[in-house]
């Protein structure tokens, strides 16, 4: 009885040292489970969340994406592996890989270790994004996956070499963690089986092609050698295969589309290529109303406005509810003088739905145009509720806001601009103006004088300080203000009000303030104070 307990126990020692002879040192999991650790904390430090990333997060540090692999951005296939949704995520994975990590590290060598890992995060990556081309994946669970099918390799190739309990043992350990995950995959839609299944088919491939003989672990290299070689290279032959999948997939065409027009600027060589790119997404999107957009947007910076507008014409006949379109077309109108129609554009995107499209300020700056200050607030707010920090719409609203003498509504929006911007030289006129309507003479005089740093020869920034120097007292330094103001915009009569009041002209002043608020109803609101200074109220 003793002696058949005690055999078990002698093959197993026996076996653990073997492995101890063919790798004596095992350095290679540590590092990698270290490797994963350190990118999980580098990422945080990027800004991804630490439980529940984003996929935006996750792509912006090296997730991989079907489209930006075919614009060239193949690391993503092993950057990917080294990222985690989350902590739970990465405990999970280190706790599988430090599982059979050590014991797949002694059977295999550290080269051969780690050509596995590699070969099979590669795998992994392939055929996720040949399943799922536009989603956005990461994890190391592909790679562990091939620890494990390389692992099982290594048990199924040694059948009569090694004693028959530990084949068991292992056999069984590694068939319950495959069939728990495989059936988990699929009850969690949220984790890629196709990247497990491409790590584990890759895994076994490259454990088959580089088990070693335990007794003698430096024979065979060259075969191993050659093995993961011949794996390495059909790896990236699949690579070129899937590329020429996912550029057949119509959502990524679009985006090539798009990428190809937001990287143009003002290059025409590359807005004709861009152009090119669109016509060939037209042919296979399945709402082309997307890329011809894009196109239309490409041939008004190609200078064929006409052409642009006929584009659009046809896209919103087909499609009257692509409001992308209907935008594009409301600000080429608008930049036409042709407001009235681009009104009737921005009233059909008013009854739009925001998640149809990315708002922009167009259809506020139509109804300043029109006059309609109020409606430029309401559609401004609009587009600030879904975007927060859009310079544009910020703007707009500031300038609706200070027509409708909502100064300090007006500063609001200025200041949000200036924590975007804190050198941008209009903003810090335009706030220091309000601030000199509302009395605060000092924070008007640091605003301006902050403006003038950056535009020395600015006649509005002069004109400004020339107000502040008076609220401050410093008549003498208001008039060389003004002064320098007028030379370069003469006909100012906001400044020539302001030397007439220096001067003691006080009706003048009054005449050409009023005026200046009645052609410009946008100044009525700032220059009511110094009206009733003029009228002597």
């Amino acid at each position: 009885m003793d002696s058949a307990e005690s055999a078990p126990e002698e093959s197993f020692s026996e076996v653990a040292e073997l492995l101890r002879a063919a790798t004596p040192r095992v350095w290679a999991t540590p590092a990698i489970a270290g490797l994963l650790v350190v990118c999980f904390v580098g990422s945080v430090l990027l800004g991804v969340e630490p439980i529940s990333p984003t996929a935006g997060q996750l792509f912006e540090v090296g997730a991989n994406f079907g489209p930006a692999l075919v614009e060239g951005q193949w690391w993503r296939l092993l950057t990917a592996s080294l990222l985690h949704a989350g902590l739970a995520h990465l405990v999970f994975n280190l706790w599988a890989f430090w599982t059979a990590g050590f014991l797949t590290e002694r059977l295999f060598g550290q080269a051969g270790f780690l050509a596995i890992y590699v070969l099979s995060a590669l795998g992994a990556s392939l055929l996720s994004v040949t399943v799922k081309p536009l989603g956005v994946s990461i994890g190391a669970s592909g790679a562990i996956f091939g620890v494990y099918g390389a692992l099982l390799a290594f048990v199924l190739s040694h059948r009569g070499t090694l004693p028959r309990g530990f084949l068991l043992k292992q056999r069984s350990s590694l068939f319950a963690f495959l069939a728990y995950n495989v059936l988990y995959s699929l009850v969690d839609k949220q984790i890629d089986l196709s990247a497990h299944l491409g790590g584990l088919l890759t895994g076994f491939i490259a454990g088959w092609l580089l088990r070693r003989d335990l007794l003698h672990p430096s024979a065979g290299a060259p075969r191993r050698v050659a093995g993961a070689a011949a794996l390495t290279v059909a790896l990236l032959v699949g690579a070129w295969g899937v590329r020429a999948r996912l550029v057949r997939v119509p959502e990524i065409r679009d985006q090539l589309c798009e990428d190809a027009a937001n990287r143009s600027g003002n290059d025409l060589a590359r807005i004709i290529a861009a152009i090119d790119e669109c016509s060939r997404a037209v042919k296979t999107s399945k709402n082309r109303a997307v890329p011809r957009t894009e196109r239309a947007w490409l041939r008004v910076k190609q200078g064929d406005v006409s052409g642009a507008v006929h584009e659009l014409d046809e896209i919103l006949t087909d499609s009257p509810n692509h409001a992308p379109a209907r935008q594009l077309r409301a600000a080429i109108l608008l930049d036409g003088h042709r407001v009235g129609e681009a009104e009737r554009d921005c009233i059909k995107l008013d009854e739009a739905k925001r998640e149809d499209y990315w708002p922009n300020a167009t259809c506020s700056e139509v109804a300043m145009a029109r006059g309609d200050v109020a409606r430029a607030v309401q559609r401004a707010s609009l587009v600030l509720e879904q975007r927060p920090d859009y310079e544009k719409a910020l703007r707009v609203r500031a300038l609706a806001r200070q027509t409708q003498r909502d100064l300090a509504g007006a500063i609001d929006d200025l200041d949000a601009v200036l924590r975007l911007k804190p050198s941008d030289a209009s903003a810090l006129n335009g706030r220091g103006w309000l601030r000199i309507a509302r009395n605060d003479f000092a924070g008007g005089r640091e605003d301006v004088e902050k403006s003038l740093a950056v535009r020395p020869e600015s006649a509005p920034a002069l004109g400004t300080r020339c107000f502040a120097l008076v609220g401050l007292g410093d008549l003498q330094g208001a008039r060389r203000d003004c002064t320098a103001s007028l030379r370069l915009s003469p006909s100012d009569p906001i400044q020539l009000g302001m030397i007439a009041f220096l001067d003691g002209h006080r009706d003048e002043a009054l005449r050409l303030w009023k005026r200046a608020s009645e052609d410009t109803p946008l100044e009525a609101g700032a220059l009511e104070p110094w009206i009733a200074k003029a009228s002597g109220r």
